[in-house]
């Protein structure tokens, strides 16, 4: 994929802890817009090593689709996180919802 493709995604790091497998894909190109982390101290970490993207502090249950889409604009959504299969979180995308079931 070439850089111009990767202008139409942009990442979004749940469970992104202080940030590794968003570093690498920030590092192959990727833009990552946006990072939800639960632990304070893993978002403070995350924060000071990547000041341009948004980070929540809060649990990934309380985060809604809505939100997400106000961030990332019309963008496809990569999602980013370790933890996805573990806890069962399957989003649907598409180029105009994010929808948690």
């Amino acid at each position: 994929m070439s850089n111009d493709n990767l202008k139409e995604y942009v990442c979004v790091g749940l469970f992104a802890g202080a940030g590794g497998l968003d570093l690498g894909f920030k590092q192959a190109g990727f833009e990552v817009k946006l990072a939800v982390e639960i632990d304070e101290d893993a978002s403070k970490t995350y924060q000071l090593n990547n000041p341009n993207t948004i980070v929540w502090n809060k649990d990934i249950a309380d985060v809604d689709g809505k939100e997400i889409r106000k961030i990332v604009g019309d963008k496809k959504i990569v999602l980013l996180g370790g933890h996805l299969a573990k806890v069962g979180v399957i989003f649907k995308m598409s180029t105009k919802t994010v929808k948690k079931d």
